[in-house]
């Protein structure tokens, strides 16, 4: 959108070539290859008002292959976020009953070492963490694992 916007933004203005890099600190060769890629910019720049969040991720060549839960993943980095801001510790398991509330259907005919690693690849796709739940305080894994288990139904 940005690279877009510097293109139709010098279309626009009455400034020479020079006097516009040296206002927006801009190369000229990275101006003018913004310039030839401007059919791409145009075609990918719906994408990116769509995934705000990840715009500096996409590619003019394309997303690659893209997960079925596509739809689902920011709503669920938000609830990890939300459940972390409380305190709650959240593991793979947390996270593919979240799924399983969000999208029914998704891990229906999976097993559960499918789910897990489901959720190790989406967790690397986030950049998120799992911090091993070994005390809580004073409390051992299994009290810390039992307050938790609402989590699970």
């Amino acid at each position: 959108m940005l690279k877009l916007q510097m293109v139709l933004d010098y279309d626009d203005t009455e400034l020479s070539q020079a006097e516009f890099l040296a206002e927006r600190k801009i190369k000229r060769s990275t101006l003018n290859m913004w310039q030839r890629k401007r059919k791409k910019l145009a075609s990918t720049s719906h994408l990116q008002s769509e995934t705000l969040q990840r715009a500096n991720k996409l590619t003019l060549g394309g997303r690659g292959r893209v997960s079925k839960t596509d739809a689902i993943e920011d709503a669920l980095v938000h609830y990890i976020k939300d459940l972390r801001r409380d305190e709650v510790v959240v593991c793979r398991d947390t996270i593919s009953h979240a799924v399983t509330r969000l999208m029914p259907d998704f891990f229906k005919d999976k097993s559960r070492d499918a789910a897990l690693t489901w959720c190790s690849r989406f967790m690397r796709r986030r950049r998120l963490t799992v911090l091993r739940a070994t005390r809580s305080g004073r409390k051992l894994k299994e009290e810390v694992e039992e307050e938790n288990m609402y989590l699970l139904n």
